[in-house]
């Protein structure tokens, strides 16, 4: 087996470069967006009597928010 080339330690290098960048990107990003969705899906309507969430009309939609926020709420301290 063989050492790889200078164009191959470029090529990984590369890529390592990018799921650096794509990391920081997330890392930052991540709380804020978490929170702001958070908000958005509890958010009752304006107008309305009752709160009815457009997310809860459907079963499986349903069952799948709530575990969405479950983990918000356990990880992002919300």
């Amino acid at each position: 087996m063989s050492w790889p080339t200078m164009p191959e330690f470029r090529a990984i290098a590369r890529v390592l470069c990018c799921l650096l960048v794509v990391n920081l990107v997330v890392r930052t990003t991540k709380r804020p967006f978490l929170s702001w969705i958070y908000q958005w899906i509890l958010r009752c309507p304006t107008n309305s009597e009752r709160c009815e969430l457009f997310w809860q009309k459907s079963r499986p939609t349903e069952k799948l928010v709530w575990k969405l926020v479950d983990y918000i709420e356990k990880n992002q301290h919300i």
